[in-house]
This record gives structure tokens, sequence and C-alpha cells, in this order.
């Protein structure tokens, strides 16, 4: 795998992040990273990266060796246990942020004047 390759199939989002992190492992000697990556069918694929910095005799970063797992049915499941919780707030939310709330805060406001 060369890094052009890597580079080109890294989601657009993820990129900056990810390309920090990995400067920041070369100076590190590694890191840990999740990461979305396109799969050979065209689809994005969320990916832990472990990795470690090989290093010459000089020093010099030669290779970064690690290891890719799959994390995207975990990811999808974080997404609709989220979503869930979210839904199960809703209500609460509405209280605390709808019309009748906000013009308790205003009074409130007003009163303290």
């Amino acid at each position: 795998m060369s890094f052009d390759w890597w580079l080109a199939s890294l989601h657009p989002e993820d990129r900056d992040r990810i390309l920090a992190t990995l400067a920041n492992g070369l100076k590190e000697g590694g890191y840990t990273a999740e990461y979305r990556i396109r799969h050979q069918d065209a689809t994005y694929r969320w990916i832990l990266h472990h990795s470690r910095v090989v290093h010459g005799v000089a020093g010099e970063p030669r290779e970064i060796m690690g290891v890719w797992t799959d994390i995207s049915e975990h990811k999808r499941e974080e997404t609709l246990s989220l979503g869930a919780s979210l839904n199960m707030q809703r209500p609460r939310l509405r209280q605390l942020t709808g019309p009748k709330a906000r013009f308790s805060r205003l009074c409130r406001t007003i009163t303290m004047f």
C-alpha cells in the first residue's frame, strides 16, 4: 500500500484530522486513530488504525507499520444508539427550549432588573 493510495482513499471530512494525527505520530513513534477509508466497492468503511513508526539507523522515519480493524458495524450501532437516545430525550428538550421555556426565561430576566 502506498502513501498516495492511502491519501486518495481517505474520506474528505477525515483528511485534515488524520494528516495532523500522522504528523504527530511520526514525532511520537506511532498513533491510534479512527477514520473512514474508501473500500474497493466505493463505499467508505470506518477503521481503527493502530500504528508504530519504524526508524532507520539515523533515526529518520522509514515506514509505518500497523493494523487496521474494520469498525464500521460498531460505528453504525453507535450512531443508532445515539439516535435512539436523542429520540428519548426530545420531549424534555422541547420543554427546555420550546416557546414556553423561552418566555419563562424572558420573564425571569425582566424581573431581575
